[in-house]
């Protein structure tokens, strides 16, 4: 019951060019879709902190084929896309939980890349390798007509990996004073 009138709420509040259904069905489907994505970036954090470079590899290696999986080979090919717009969809959040959990699931879904390259080098320019993960997947969206390619994308997911990166960083910095201490 709480379940629905929360589906409910979340609906409702959609602008009406996203009124109907499709709607009602695409906002649940962000909704199970984004606290999926939450565990797994947690997961994954856990076992990138825990793991050495070999199992960084392999978890990079792994969570990208699923990211170009998601991201490319999921979707059907169509019309080539473009909006060089910056900014356009954030202008949008305050007023759509559809634009609010598409932002949010672009910025998640590459916060496990900068854990994973920060991991495997730890330099102030892995911080600019999610950026460029992002361009790469953008660009292949455009050139194979499997998604639009967006500035917001590139911004959402670069800023994912910046906080990815960023959250290891923190994490390191934390255990090395409390090792300090401890000595």
């Amino acid at each position: 019951m709480r379940r629905l009138i929360y589906e409910s709420a979340l609906t409702d509040r959609l602008p009406s060019i996203f009124s109907g259904e499709w709607a009602r069905e695409a906002v649940r489907y962000l909704s199970i879709h984004q606290e999926l994505l939450i565990g797994i970036v947690a997961v994954l954090f856990l076992l990138s902190v825990a793991g050495g470079k070999k199992l960084n590899r392999l978890l990079l290696a792994l969570y990208g084929a699923g990211l170009l999986y998601l991201t490319l080979l999921s979707r059907a090919p169509g019309t080539r896309r473009i909006s060089l717009t910056p900014f356009w969809s954030y202008r949008l959040l305050s007023g759509s939980l559809y634009f609010q959990r598409q932002v949010m699931n672009n910025i998640l879904l590459f916060v496990p890349i900068g854990f994973f390259m920060y991991r495997l080098s730890p330099e102030r320019k892995t911080f600019f390798s999610p950026a460029l993960v992002s361009l790469g997947v953008e660009v292949l969206q455009l050139l194979t007509g499997r998604g639009l390619f967006e500035i917001d994308d590139l911004i959402s997911n670069t800023l994912g990996g910046i906080i990815g990166c960023a959250g290891v960083y923190l994490w390191d910095s934390i255990l090395q004073r409390i090792r300090g201490i401890k000595k």
